[in-house]
């Protein structure tokens, strides 16, 4: 059975943060309330989340992964060792690309915000994106 590892995140907008795992491809489940998360065996685990990936979308062997809002309003990420593991070989849940696509989009929704600035391009180039934004 793979142990969860818990890590604050830096995201606290829970509209940008689901798009973002759209966008990455997934399908999040969203409750009102935490739910328990699913081990690999489809087994309750005592960790807790109001977003969660459910493991049938990462691989067959993984667990659900989720996110539960703190009462500092930062997220936390349960996430288990094994979809750990997996992700630093390029497949399944990599954090820093929900990092990225989540600070891509919290850009692109307070420059829609104002008046003063306009969107020009954005475009992924090396695994970066590059945004660029000019006075109206």
């Amino acid at each position: 059975m793979s142990e969860y590892h818990t890590c604050e995140i830096e995201l606290k907008d829970k509209i940008i943060l689901i798009e973002s795992l759209k966008e990455m491809g997934y399908k999040p489940v969203i409750y009102d309330s935490p739910q328990k998360l699913r081990g690999y065996k489809g087994d309750l685990r005592i960790q807790k989340a109001e977003i969660i990936i459910p493991k049938s979308q990462i691989s067959r062997a993984s667990n659900d992964i989720g996110f539960n809002r703190g009462k500092n309003g930062k997220y936390t990420l349960y996430i288990s060792e094994y979809d750990e593991s997996i992700a630093e070989t390029g497949r399944g849940f990599v954090l820093n690309n929900l990092k990225k696509t989540y600070a891509k989009n919290k850009i692109i929704k307070e420059v829609s915000k104002t008046s003063k600035y306009k969107l020009k391009t954005i475009e992924g180039v090396n695994n970066k994106i590059k945004i660029k934004i000019e006075l109206k």
